[in-house]
């Protein structure tokens, strides 16, 4: 019923305002469950991303064909192009009939979907601040769903395994294991995953930080407080070895990203807080035997190194396999063979198997182009801590493909291509003309800051 109610929210917001729904769309891809339909796990954004984007078509046509035809987007369809041609050149045309291929050509596709969607659109930098108060607002529930899975709560379990663990994941049932053996139950979110919910707390603080930087309203301070506060709560439940090594790293690019905010005293108050927090917790945690053992294996994992042995290792890591396939196949990949192999839990293993090295080049050129129009564009805070931080958890995550996480990350890739630039001759020649044809120093005329996402 609540996939249902989702779904209708979802088509009624769509007709009224497109933005609105697109927003919609992404905390309902986080917080939706799943459907279930004749044993098949059916998730929300399967169904309505191709819906709301020809429902954007239909009205909107030119914007699309604009979207289209961007240098970012050309480069992305060519490296989809390539992967279906490099599969189809190393299985033949016979692989037109497997389901699975088709399932996983229209998983890539969805997401170049989801990135021509929010690409469609000029996004304001007030409606850019409100999609990740958005973000931080579903930490509280998400939060409290994974502190739930840790402390044993049996309604939020059965909840979990009801609505967010894929039928084809153990790893539940391996977290009741190893619970059983006496370790601590890791909060899997409603990502099904440690990792993925790792990765999620992780980037929600950074937004939480960078939203703290910049505000001045007493009332949003304590909210975004309150969220950074779920979000630091939340990573500690995962007792992820990414959390603990990323989460840092996460704090330090927020601090780069501000550097020129002209706000010491505010980053030394929020820093204070921070270090506070995190000392308080860190004594929780190691006041408790069972979370003290489990902390002090992921960071002796980390410092030895065992933690990156056990993924990227020749011999016992996960991505053996994977990276097996791509050493016989180094320009084709290995995307769409029907034997059973387990990619990793890596983003650059992924983007390798996905159309070999040569596919590699391509998506390469995709993320140089990106960048360069996010940088041109005055360069987005949120925009590059999410680009730069999708490859700070690619070593331990799949990031960009991770299940609900991903559609945030193409979306707000789509945002951030579809900046306007405005050429600084055009500002000049607007700003004359509303002087009444004096040229006068200072900042540029409101009424463009506000047709682009700048200023944040």
């Amino acid at each position: 019923m609540l996939w249902l109610g989702f779904a209708c929210s979802l088509l009624i917001t769509c007709f009224l305002s497109t933005k609105k729904s697109l927003m919609q769309l992404l905390v309902c891809v986080l917080i939706s469950p799943v459907l279930l339909i004749g044993g098949q796990t059916v998730r929300i954004e399967l169904v309505f991303v191709p819906v709301l984007l020809a429902i954007s078509l239909s009205f909107r046509p030119l914007r699309f064909v604009h979207a289209f035809t961007r240098p970012c987007s050309i480069v992305l369809v060519g490296w989809l192009v390539w992967i279906i041609f490099a599969s189809v050149l190393k299985g033949g045309v016979c692989i037109f009939g497997s389901v699975s291929w088709w399932m996983n050509v229209y998983g890539l596709t969805r997401l170049l979907m989801v990135f021509w969607l929010f690409s469609m659109f000029s996004w304001t930098a007030l409606e850019v601040r409100q999609l990740f108060k958005l973000l931080a607002l579903t930490v509280v529930p998400i939060g409290i769903l994974s502190l739930s899975q840790v402390l044993g709560i049996n309604v939020a379990r059965a909840y979990t395994v009801a609505a967010y663990v894929p039928a084809t994941s153990p790893v539940f049932q391996q977290q009741l294991e190893k619970e059983a053996d006496g370790y601590v139950f890791r909060a899997l979110g409603v990502f099904g995953n440690v990792s993925p919910n790792a990765f999620y707390f992780a980037i929600a603080a950074g937004c939480c930080l960078l939203a703290l930087l910049r505000e001045r309203e007493v009332k949003q301070t304590i909210l975004w407080l309150t969220c950074g506060l779920f979000c630091l709560l939340g990573g500690i439940a995962t007792m992820s070895g990414t959390f603990i090594a990323d989460f840092p790293i996460i704090i330090v690019l927020c601090l780069w990203l501000s550097r020129k905010c002209g706000i010491r005293k505010r980053l030394l108050v929020l820093l204070g807080v921070l270090m506070l927090v995190v000392t308080v917790t860190l004594g929780i945690v190691y006041s408790i035997p069972q979370l003290k053992i489990q902390c002090d294996y992921q960071v002796d994992g980390l410092l030895s190194g065992e933690r990156f042995k056990s993924r990227y290792d020749d011999e016992v890591g996960v991505t053996h396999e994977a990276v097996l396939v791509l050493s016989q196949n180094p320009l084709t990949g290995g995307f769409g063979r029907e034997m059973d192999i387990f990619i990793g839990d890596s983003l650059f293993t992924h983007i390798s198997y996905y159309g070999g090295y040569t596919g590699t080049v391509i998506f390469a050129a995709f993320l140089v182009t990106l960048f360069i129009n996010i940088q041109r564009g005055g360069g987005c805070a949120y925009g590059t801590l999410w680009f730069l931080g999708a490859f700070v958890f690619g070593v331990s995550t799949t990031s960009i493909f991770t299940l609900r996480l991903s559609d945030w990350w193409w979306a707000i890739m789509g945002i951030m291509s579809a900046r306007k630039i405005a050429h600084p001759f055009y500002k000049k020649k607007t700003r004359y003309m509303r002087e009444g044809g004096t040229t006068v120093a200072g900042s540029i005329p409101s009424r463009l800051g506000q047709t682009c996402t700048g200023g944040d």
